[in-house]
């Protein structure tokens, strides 16, 4: 690997040999086992894992941007779902599924709003002061992270798991009205939680492998249909995240965007492509036609 470049040596210093070598991993050849060599591809520079590794931090921000949208949107659609018959439903086990998940429940929104209170958060000072602590359930949502938004989807009543997906677009087209997604819905909100933590702690992502998720009921899904098989890559990530994007975000640039990124900063670099994130070869009319 060519480290000639005036750069290298900051690049070592500031982010360091064990992360960077996460980066120029791909650029190894290939041996007849499969396994990667230690000798690198013909024309390897650190500038061009340095290039890999900038890519990768603008992949992780743009995603860690669709993904806020779709937390807020999670919180919105369960408060006013389950709220509507009980403004102190998160706090009523009849509501969700299973009893001992809900105290777990309990005791995080606890955790959850005594941080907001130790982090003087406005919102919970008030309710604090005004109401005895006592929080609605639109209220208290805003204090949980996605993980627990998640944890909290996966133990509504079926229902309301039902509702909560339809609202997303996740709904039985007129062809086949008995045809449920909350489970479906459940799985990805679980795997985009992986995603978002995964972006958030700055682990590398572009080229990662995540638990397998099916897309069983996806195709009847609009703005879904073709995604095929086990999803385990970027690719599957970024076609459900940019169909619920575009579904609480209408005429938004988020998929452009993703394709401008892909073109501009990582086809450039040698070595390195977006097969490898799982894109399969009509994919820029795929994320511009949805």
């Amino acid at each position: 690997m060519d480290v000639s470049w005036d750069q290298s040596e900051h690049w070592l210093q500031f982010v360091g040999y064990y992360r960077l070598s996460g980066y120029w991993h791909p650029f190894r050849i290939v041996q007849s086992d499969g396994t990667r060599s230690s000798v690198f591809m013909e024309g390897t520079s650190l500038q061009s894992v340095a290039a890999l590794y900038e890519f990768d931090r603008k992949l992780k921000a743009h995603f860690l941007s669709g993904l806020e949208r779709v937390e807020v949107a999670c919180r919105s659609r369960i408060a006013d779902v389950v709220g509507e018959r009980d403004v102190n439903a998160l706090y009523g086990p009849h509501h969700f599924q299973n009893t001992e998940h809900h105290l777990e429940l309990i005791d995080t929104v606890d955790r959850r709003i005594q941080r907001a209170l130790s982090a003087k958060d406005p919102v919970a000072l008030h309710h604090q002061a005004t109401y005895g602590g006592k929080y609605p359930i639109w209220a208290a949502m805003e204090f949980l992270d996605f993980g627990d938004v998640s944890r909290l989807y996966a133990n509504l009543l079926e229902a309301d798991k039902e509702a909560v997906a339809n609202a997303f677009g996740w709904a039985p087209p007129s062809r086949h009205p008995e045809a449920k997604f909350g489970a479906a819905f459940m799985n990805w909100l679980r795997l985009l939680t992986v995603v978002r933590n995964t972006a958030a702690h700055h682990s590398r992502l572009w080229n990662r492998h995540f638990e397998p998720v099916s897309v069983k009921r996806l195709g009847m899904v609009p703005g879904l249909q073709g995604l095929n098989g086990q999803q385990d890559k970027v690719y599957g990530t970024s076609r459900v995240l940019t169909q619920l994007v575009t579904t609480v975000s209408p005429g938004t640039s988020w998929p452009r965007q993703l394709v401008e990124l892909l073109e501009q900063d990582l086809s450039p670099i040698n070595g390195v492509s977006v097969e490898q994130l799982g894109f399969p070869v009509e994919w820029k009319h795929i994320f511009l036609n949805l």
